[in-house]
């Protein structure tokens, strides 16, 4: 059993160096003897689970805290273990008060044992491992604050070796120079694909002649697309006139005009039957500015028309 720990243990620490987290294997402290580990269960009070003595055995905690071996958490020697007991003993208190102990995946004689040893921990975020039935439990601030992590040490390492040598976990600044954090991979894909859809978009606008683009934009009844066309048209304005012309032939409502031009209604010429359609626009949009640059810009109607 001790030979899969130690292998495990040595799969994270290989990962480590390889993807700049040297620091946090670099951080683990030598093992304690036999004799060391003997008085350890001395002051304890009960015997060491023997997967975590062979843990010690290897790595008696680490060299100093922060930097830890244990994704952000430290692997803890058993002074800090036994400081952490004034923590896992309330929350094995309040478990027994419970009517719902059992979804924390305890067993009666676990909860009624008071024979823990904390190996791992983080400002109160605990890994803890029962010293008869060797499983590991995570000791929270959630509810219920012990909950099982895995059926023993070995299996509780072998699946983060696993997992960080999957990419599982990303590299982040903090608790120290570094530590492990565990990567969101929905998130991440949900963003690659935003990222995708964002170059698509930009290839397409790159490539795309902008009369297309617009009729596309028109066709979709997509008046903020047909906006940053008629945007890309005033910087090349042979294209304004023709892109003007779609537009009112298009059919669209004032509304949806008056937000197309709204870029370029300062430059863009147009009738007085059109100017007449954008100000409706603008008023449907309670937009002024538009509104404002019709009346300055458009023609004044004939004074027999005035009535």
């Amino acid at each position: 059993m001790s030979d899969s720990l130690r292998e495990a243990v040595r799969r994270i620490a290989q990962w480590m160096r390889a993807n700049e987290a040297a620091v946090l294997a670099d951080n683990l402290a030598p093992g304690a003897t036999d004799v060391e580990l003997q008085a350890i269960e001395a002051r304890f009070g009960y015997p060491l689970p023997p997967e975590l003595r062979a843990l010690w055995a290897m790595h008696h905690g680490q060299l100093a805290e922060l930097n830890g071996f244990l994704t952000s958490r430290d692997l803890l020697n058993e002074t800090r273990a036994l400081d952490e007991l004034d923590t896992v003993r309330p929350a094995l208190e309040s478990l027994r008060e419970a009517d719902d102990w059992a979804t924390s995946g305890l067993t009666r004689e676990e909860l009624d044992s008071n024979e823990w040893v904390p190996f791992g921990g983080r400002d109160s975020d605990l890994l803890i491992i029962h010293a008869r039935t060797g499983r590991v439990f995570a000791c929270l601030k959630d509810w219920p604050p012990v909950q099982l992590e895995a059926p023993s040490l070995t299996t509780w390492f072998a699946d983060f070796a696993a997992r960080v040598e999957a990419d599982d976990y990303a590299v982040e600044e903090g608790f120290g120079d570094c530590y492990l954090s565990l990567r969101d991979r929905k998130r991440e894909a949900a963003a690659a694909a935003r990222a995708r859809a964002v170059e698509e978009a930009e290839r397409h606008r790159r490539e795309t002649p902008l009369l297309v683009q617009l009729r596309q934009a028109l066709a979709k009844g997509d008046a903020e697309r047909c906006r940053e066309v008629f945007d890309d048209c005033a910087k090349t304005p042979e294209h304004l006139a023709p892109a003007v012309e779609a537009l009112f032939a298009s059919g669209r409502k004032p509304k949806f005009i008056a937000t197309s031009l709204q870029f370029v209604v300062r430059v863009v010429a147009l009738t007085a039957d059109q100017w007449a359609l954008v100000e409706a626009g603008g008023r449907a949009l309670g937009n002024e500015a538009i509104v404002g640059v019709v009346k300055e810009r458009a023609p004044a109607k004939p004074w027999w028309k005035l009535w």
